[in-house]
């Protein structure tokens, strides 16, 4: 083999990161950051096999890397700051639409799909918690053990469902956006499909039921 002072061959750029070809000591040009795809391009660039000569390259001698990648980074960073705020603008957006459903005690049919599920060991044995969301994003939760709401197989199902509004809290949004949560009780899953475009149905006049 020729000395790799005065021959093309495959090394490594000052980074360490790109497979590089080089004319002697001097760089011809970046071929990749994989060998086998390296060796390929250096190929057909040269028309010949280019050997492998992995050696050391004077970092600061060939490289002016000492003010670029800091500028570099400090521009992702921005960006990616700016991405960020645009999605949390947008998660506020959504959680401050979501709204309180009547006044506590009052009972409805909704239409309410299920976001997720768990449950807890407790003194009263296992409860569950059920959070929803109706056709308006407005969110709602319901603790118990309800044999109704086995009807809800899986993440994603929707059902036809008559409740009380037990309570109105505030909930967070991974802990810096705040929005409205309605906790229900006296869950009843009825299947029935809704015809209104509301999702809503009164169960009387004013919305009040008495469920005693």
């Amino acid at each position: 083999m020729k000395n790799k002072i005065n021959s093309y061959h495959i090394s490594k750029g000052a980074d360490s990161h790109f497979y590089i070809l080089n004319d002697g000591e001097f760089f011809v040009q970046n071929l990749s950051t994989d060998l086998d795809k390296a060796i390929s391009k250096a190929k057909k660039i040269i028309g010949e096999e280019v050997p492998v000569d992995i050696w050391l390259r004077n970092h600061k001698k060939t490289f002016e890397y000492e003010v670029k990648p800091q500028q570099h980074n400090s521009h992702i960073c921005s960006y990616e700051k700016y991405l960020a705020d645009i999605e949390f603008k947008k998660k506020k957006q959504i959680c401050d639409a979501r709204d309180y459903l009547g006044y506590v005690g009052d009972e409805y049919e909704i239409e309410l799909e299920l976001i997720s599920e768990f449950s807890f060991e407790g003194d009263y044995g296992i409860t569950w918690c059920l959070n929803f969301r109706d056709i308006n994003d407005w969110r709602y939760i319901y603790f118990g053990s309800s044999k109704e709401i086995d009807k809800f197989k899986k993440v994603g199902d929707k059902c036809l469902v008559r409740f009380e509004i037990k309570k109105h809290y505030i909930n967070n949004y991974k802990e810096f956006i705040p929005y409205k949560i309605n906790q229900i009780k006296k869950i009843k899953v009825l299947n029935e499909i809704l015809d209104n475009n509301s999702g809503i149905v009164n169960v009387s006049e004013d919305a009040l039921i008495n469920t005693n």
